[in-house]
């Protein structure tokens, strides 16, 4: 089928395979901030001008922020750093697209339909964690993905 092979790849691994596709668009659009996604960083709720200015005052984040024990430790700083961008990497591959819906879902106005909404995302999110990683254990435990 690829590549002019006359193999058949099952329908289980051609399902992880648009999953895996999918999640790695959804993660690249989301990181390179294409248009539509670089305000998905929302904060929910309403709020005047004012309040926004109140809340995102960087001059009072400074004062009130102590460095903690990676300040002290630099090294432990580059580990913590590495393994969460390792961690957001695994994150993408494996539940990327609802990542994406679940990122957006923050400019629904109503609190009721956002928890509904992120209810929907998480859901899934299950479902498409559930397929890798059993996709993950039956190339693991050796099955056959081709026919």
């Amino acid at each position: 089928m690829l590549g002019g092979e006359d193999k058949k790849m099952k329908l289980g691994f051609k399902l992880i395979i648009y999953i895996l596709i999918l999640n790695l668009v959804s993660g690249l659009m989301y990181t390179l901030a294409v248009p539509g996604t670089e305000y998905s960083y929302s904060t929910p709720g309403t709020g005047t001008p004012e309040d926004y200015a109140e809340r995102f005052n960087a001059t009072d984040m400074m004062e009130t922020q102590q460095p903690g024990i990676i300040a002290e430790l630099p090294f432990l700083g580059n580990i913590y750093g590495t393994i969460m961008f390792l961690w957001n990497a695994v994150k993408f591959i494996v539940v990327g697209f609802p990542t994406l819906l679940w990122q957006l879902g923050g400019f629904i106005p109503d609190q009721a339909g956002r928890n509904a909404y992120q209810a929907i995302c998480l859901v899934l999110g299950a479902i498409f964690s559930f397929i890798i990683f059993g996709w993950l254990f039956q190339v693991i435990t050796g099955r056959q993905t081709e026919d």
